[in-house]
């Protein structure tokens, strides 16, 4: 199951480096939201 934004981005024609910048920015931003939790639970 993808999110619709990656769905939407898959189908319309956008440019590569777009979306591997969109990507990349979603995936650092669960990245940290991960990460800030795992901190937190140690702490």
């Amino acid at each position: 199951m993808d999110p619709p934004l990656l769905g939407a981005t898959g189908r319309m024609r956008i440019p590569v480096g777009f979306r591997n910048a969109l990507l990349s920015a979603f995936s650092g931003t669960v990245l940290q939201l991960r990460f800030g939790r795992y901190v937190l639970h140690s702490g």
